[in-house]
């Protein structure tokens, strides 16, 4: 079965590049483009994602305080993507419980080693 991720990002051109590479990469996904919608999809099941990517840039709520809020409900590893040079929010994500960054505009092979990485560190698997 393919590993199922789900994108929070607003960015259609992030999204669509994003996207292209993990199915390419053999990962299903699906995208939220609001956190609170995010919260909601948590809310109702968990557990259906392996793996979670987050921008830290949503107009709604910061990436890293989603981040610690999911992981009330769920295991899934937590990739966040912020702006180059963006410290503040790196050290924000690593106090919420985050365990892959990717600064912007991230590379494809670095997404993909970044999402191979995360999800080795699966307690569950």
């Amino acid at each position: 079965m393919r590993p199922l991720v789900l994108l929070v990002e607003d960015d259609e051109e992030l999204i669509n590049t994003v996207c292209s590479a993990l199915t390419k990469h053999g990962y299903d996904f699906e995208v939220h483009r609001r956190s609170l919608e995010t919260l909601l999809a948590f809310y109702q099941r968990p557990s259906r994602f392996d793996l979670v990517i987050l921008d830290e840039d949503m107009g709604d709520m910061p990436g890293s305080v989603l981040a610690g809020r999911l992981l009330h409900f769920s295991r899934a590893p937590i990739v966040l993507l912020y702006r180059q040079g963006d410290l503040e929010a790196e050290a924000k994500g690593r106090v919420g419980g985050v365990r892959g960054f990717l600064s912007k505009p991230i590379s494809i092979g670095g997404l993909i080693a970044t999402a191979e990485e995360a999800l080795g560190s699966k307690a569950y698997r």
